[in-house]
């Protein structure tokens, strides 16, 4: 399906910012920067172990840089949207990739998990306890949808496919059984 391209709301990551800097990044131990350091080895990449300070916030890019497709695109146009990464992931892994797997595993990616659900109550604390803040949120997106209206692209009556892979779920749901964790 086709979707729109991302537009973060450049009040609502400002904000975010501000409280994941006042989370801080997380205290890694040894074991977590030593784990860090091997699956950077691993992939040949330079063996910095786990981020110790927190990103700056970049600018919005002026054109598309690349990515996959998502339907945030479509959330961006209808509410203020922006994105909180957490800090958790071994800086060079890829992702897809068994390094993802590998790192997004353990008291690490806890950890990380941790600071970025404290990062997001913090801002939706502010967005509730400070009106200055939400109305800030609101005028840029209002602004940004009155030059972007919001239009599917799919027909209103479009439905999903629900037969697309009817043949191969028939052959392969069979062998597949033996892995569901709850029986069907």
């Amino acid at each position: 399906a086709a979707v729109h391209q991302r537009n973060a709301n450049k009040a609502a990551a400002q904000l975010f910012q501000k409280n994941i800097e006042l989370v801080g990044m997380p205290e890694w131990t040894e074991e977590e920067h030593a784990f860090a350091k091997a699956l950077q080895k691993e992939l040949g990449k330079e063996e910095t172990g786990m981020p110790t300070e927190v990103g700056k916030l970049r600018d919005r890019a002026s054109t598309f840089v690349g990515g996959g497709s998502s339907d945030v695109g479509d959330v961006c146009l209808i509410a203020p949207t922006a994105t909180i990464r957490f800090p958790g992931q071994v800086p060079g892994s890829i992702g897809h990739h068994w390094s993802s797997v590998a790192s997004n595993y353990g008291s690490a990616a806890w950890k990380g998990l941790n600071a970025g659900a404290k990062s997001m109550a913090a801002s939706a604390i502010d967005l509730l306890t400070r009106p200055k803040e939400l109305k800030k949120l609101r005028d840029e997106f209002e602004a940004y949808a009155k030059e972007h209206p919001y239009k599917p692209f799919l027909p209103e009556d479009a439905d999903p496919p629900l037969d697309l892979n009817e043949e191969l779920m028939k052959k392969w749901r069979p062998l597949m059984e033996k892995f569901y964790i709850e029986k069907k």
